[in-house]
């Protein structure tokens, strides 16, 4: 039992001694080997400007840019540089003091460096624009908090003002997925006499089982992510009026499947309360899919992406890049039966209810068309299955609308006195929706009004009627 105790305290001993020397090495090799990776993007740069690792901490200063066109030949203008200057400092484990004792390989702290703030532009709290403060655990799993900087810029012509109150997050990365929370109170811009718009309780929610290095080298991966506003104000300060927006949500998932390297996205989005002058809009819910997108395709558009930017002066490349991308993976993807539907669109416009659907996709493609803007060719192959269904006062409304706006091109009707234009647009309105009925665009339900279309083999109907394309 002595020797094992002995044994187990050399291994700890050994851990402590040798481990911060290891951790710190393979901390200098995975910052140098990031800097290469994001270098063979055409669309980032990177470099190590210094390094200096001792037994127990590293400390390294990088910079990393995003990589703009050269369109100087034709604006005249030389390309901005958007870069930003790293500090990374860090401390080697098993045992980390810092602020306090901590069992963990690396701890670590990324922040953007101060530098030269462009005339308008304040941090309040001399924060940097953007810190990482991560510990990275015994069994390889990082938890972490970050943050971007409180900050208000006033535009030295306009005065017009932006004041953002700050970002703060916290997540973990690990080998069998990533999550992350953010949240921020308030972001608010103001143009003195003209407009004021203000967004409160902004929440960021991110979490997929896949790692970070599956991400990036599947191009699809399984995800949820949710984005929400609490409010957002909207006020029109010449005009005296105000639109609010509350409880507004996106939500998007992915999923994939690596045996057939298909994956789908969906997307949500609610709104609780849309609050403007003469409209109130509410329940309002969209749901967009998009299903059999192949991974292969979307890596390869990626790296067409970055060829187009980078050859951005010489559209002869660009055109002899875009040929081969689609010679070599369109035909695949489309014969994957791609689709792209508007599962649900729904709500309610001054308490009537509208609601429909998009369902649209490709049937059996077996080759590529001579010209992708050939229109018969995709006439021939798409699917299409629609239907709208709208309650009789939100037609009306939206009818109502519509005229007005055309009515009040007209000078001869804004000479009118305001019960003389009522008269007219009430006119106008149940003979544009009558209309709709008698040449079978729309159809009576009862008191509310429909339209089904369909086009299926290149035949295109319109609440059953067959109309030429």
């Amino acid at each position: 039992m002595k020797k094992v105790l002995i044994f187990a305290l050399a291994l700890i001993l050994a851990a402590a001694l040798i481990g911060p020397k290891i951790v710190g090495s393979q901390l200098a090799n995975g910052i140098q080997n990031t800097v290469d990776s994001i270098n063979k993007s055409s669309s980032y740069s990177a470099s190590v400007i210094s390094m200096e690792s001792s037994w127990f901490s590293t400390r390294a200063e990088v910079t990393v840019g995003m990589i703009m066109p050269d369109m100087s030949d034709v604006t005249g203008e030389a390309p901005v540089d958007f870069s930003i200057n790293l500090d990374v400092s860090a401390s080697h484990g098993p045992f980390i003091i810092n602020d306090g004792l901590a069992i963990g390989w690396l701890h670590s702290v990324v922040q953007t460096q101060v530098t030269e703030l462009p005339e308008g532009l304040v941090f309040p709290n001399n924060d940097p624009l953007y810190k990482f403060n991560g510990l990275t655990g015994l069994f390889g799993a990082t938890t972490y908090q970050d943050s971007i900087a409180a900050m208000g810029y006033t535009d030295p012509e306009t005065q017009a003002t932006l004041t953002f109150t700050g970002l703060t997050g916290n997540g973990e990365i690990s080998g069998s997925g990533v999550q992350y929370k953010a949240a921020a109170n308030n972001m608010s811009m103001n143009v003195e006499n003209m407009l004021n718009f203000n967004v409160e309780n902004i929440a960021l929610d991110v979490k997929s089982p896949s790692s970070i290095a599956a991400m990036l080298s599947q191009g699809l991966y399984d995800s949820n992510m949710s984005f929400s506003t609490q409010l957002v104000t909207f006020t029109d300060v010449m005009k005296g009026n105000e639109v609010r927006v509350t409880d507004t949500k996106l939500i998007g998932i992915s999923d994939y499947d690596k045996e057939t390297d298909l994956g789908n996205v969906a997307m949500t989005t609610t709104v609780a309360l849309v609050d403007a002058p003469n409209m109130n809009l509410s329940d309002l819910k969209s749901v967009i899919e998009i299903k059999n997108l192949q991974a292969t395709f979307l890596l390869a558009y990626q790296d067409f992406s970055s060829k187009m930017l980078e050859n951005m002066s010489n559209p002869t490349q660009v055109q002899v890049d875009l040929d081969a991308f689609m010679n070599t993976y369109l035909l695949d993807q489309l014969q994957a039966n791609p689709e792209y539907n508007f599962s649900e669109i729904s709500g309610k416009i001054n308490g009537s209810e509208f609601r429909g659907k998009i369902m649209a996709k490709l049937g059996e493609v077996t080759e590529l068309p001579k010209a992708l803007e050939d229109t018969a060719f995709w006439m021939q192959n798409v699917i299409i299955n629609s239907n709208m269904l709208m309650q009789k006062d939100a037609a009306e409304f939206i009818a109502t609308t519509v005229v007005t706006e055309q009515l009040l091109a007209n000078p001869n009707f804004t000479a009118l006195s305001e019960e003389e234009q009522a008269n007219i647009i009430s006119q106008q309105v149940q003979g544009t929706i009558d209309g709709l009925v008698q040449q079978g665009m729309a159809s009576l339900e009862g008191e509310d009004y429909s339209m089904i279309f369909t086009l299926e083999g290149g035949i295109a109907t319109l609440n059953g009627n067959i109309i030429p394309l």
